[in-house]
């Protein structure tokens, strides 16, 4: 009897010990949970640029490529910066707002001013959510003093807007910095 209850007491220290040796911090189990998940891996766009915005570049690249730099898809945060407030949370908050959206285009001179910005607004913008976000894009350029042009896809050649800034840039080009 007394093996049987001295076998018993040994049982439940190797199986306590075991336990507490296999029971994982939570860091340990969190580092194990996903060492078991497949990270997933990351492959190539078919294209940079939506078919519509493909079109617009070739527009672009047509009527300014000698006379400016095209850029696409431009982070809004690189383009326009938060002011100063003492208020880290608000300031946080505001960036926030840009960090994550881009602009189509950024057109800028050939030592790097930006000229203006364009926006080719396919049938995308005719939904809600991204009118109200085209509608925040367009608050946040006017104080900045940074022209937002928005095109229509497929008209670009129509919008007289585009078509006097393209006038105006080429214009004021200095022969010697044009690409030959």
């Amino acid at each position: 009897m007394i093996a049987v209850l001295l076998g018993l007491f040994f049982a439940l220290i190797v199986l306590y010990s075991g336990l507490t040796v296999v029971r994982p911090t939570k860091q340990a189990n969190t580092e194990s949970i996903e060492t078991l998940r497949e990270a997933p891996e990351y492959v190539a766009q078919s294209a940079l640029l939506t078919p519509p915005e493909a079109d617009a570049f070739r527009y672009l690249c047509q009527h300014i490529a000698n006379s400016a730099h095209i850029c696409p898809k431009v982070r809004i945060a690189d383009i326009l910066k938060v002011d100063r407030t003492d208020d880290r949370q608000a300031w946080g908050r505001a960036f926030g707002k840009i960090a994550q959206k881009h602009v189509d285009f950024v057109i800028m001179d050939h030592i790097g001013k930006i000229l203006f910005a364009l926006e080719v607004d396919d049938s995308s913008h005719s939904k809600p959510a991204r009118q109200r976000r085209d509608t925040f894009v367009n608050n946040a350029f006017k104080p900045a003093g940074i022209p937002l042009l928005r095109v229509r896809s497929g008209k670009l050649d129509r919008s007289d807007t585009l078509a006097n800034m393209i006038k105006r840039l080429n214009q004021q080009v200095p022969q010697a910095l044009k690409v030959s």
